[in-house]
């Protein structure tokens, strides 16, 4: 049935972004997305209601910096600060926007700022007894700390996920076992990184957020490479390229053709380093990705 008409201005608004935000999670291909993300935001810019606006400027930061728009995406983290100055916000709408901080500073490579964000965020979350987003945050901050290759923050922040995880959802699950599998790759722990991505993409399908499916493509590639499978990886990483295509994000093409790079040396892509690199650089030319 179609609805022609809404009771008030704040329920059409409340419909377009939940669409908005489930076809983000769940769709993210669906060849509506961009025209509920559209009426969503035209909506929540002529409304009164800071929770509405608010929730659909937050999921409006996360599919951009999904997709890879990140002018996009930074219009609209700069909207939200705009909205949720520090002594008068509330705390969860803080918290929420700390998320956002960690998420887009990781996403470009801005791994000193992600942890700050991090560590700021972990602290008004504790101080406010407010939770809801620690999982999130901690990735994050592990996955920068591991960037610098310091596994003793690193550490820190995946032994505050393990004490959640009694309680996480299958999301939560999904991301702690993604990062347990960088980290294991990063210690050169093979099988552990094995074993931990598998579990993180039992639980990414679990959870159903289809948006990341490209980056667990990425991840399993990465760890059969490892494992010296080159054929299991490339067929990952096709999978992740077409995903990155469906979805038109060249974000997630870009991480792929890098992860790519190291199968040059295989003896089924003898070409690869010469090639991959250079798509890499023509998919992301001024797009400002400076993270994989």
């Amino acid at each position: 049935r179609t609805i022609r008409e809404f009771p008030s201005a704040d329920i059409e608004l409340r419909f377009a972004s939940a669409m908005f935000s489930a076809l983000n999670d769940r769709q993210p291909w669906h060849p509506e997305i961009e025209i509920w993300e559209n009426r969503a935001l035209s909506l929540a810019e002529g409304s009164s209601n800071q929770t509405l606006k608010f929730l659909t400027l937050f999921t409006e930061v996360l599919y951009r910096v999904n997709i890879g728009d990140f002018p996009k995406m930074q219009l609209a983290l700069n909207s939200l600060k705009k909205m949720t100055p520090s002594r008068e916000s509330p705390p969860l709408n803080q918290i929420a926007l700390g998320v956002l901080e960690t998420y887009s500073s990781i996403m470009t490579g801005m791994h000193e700022k992600c942890l700050k964000a991090a560590s700021a965020a972990m602290e008004l979350s504790r101080t406010t007894g407010i939770h809801t987003y620690d999982i999130s945050i901690l990735v994050q901050g592990a996955m920068s700390a591991l960037a610098f290759s310091d596994y003793q923050t690193a550490s820190s922040f995946l032994g505050e996920m393990e004490a959640r995880l009694s309680r996480a959802r299958p999301w939560d699950a999904c991301m702690y076992h993604q990062t347990k599998t960088h980290e294991a790759l990063f210690r050169g722990a093979i099988d552990r990184a094995a074993y931990h991505s598998e579990l993180a993409t039992k639980f990414l399908n679990e959870s159903g957020v289809s948006l990341f499916t490209g980056y667990d493509h990425i991840r399993n590639a990465y760890v059969r490479q490892a494992q010296g499978r080159h054929r299991d990886a490339s067929e990952h990483l096709v999978q992740a390229v077409a995903f990155g295509r469906r979805v038109k994000g060249p974000n997630n093409e870009y991480a792929a053709l890098l992860a790519a790079a190291p199968l040059a040396s295989a003896p089924e892509s003898p070409a690869a380093g010469l090639v991959l690199p250079r798509l890499a650089s023509a998919v992301t030319r001024g797009r400002g990705y400076l993270g994989a």
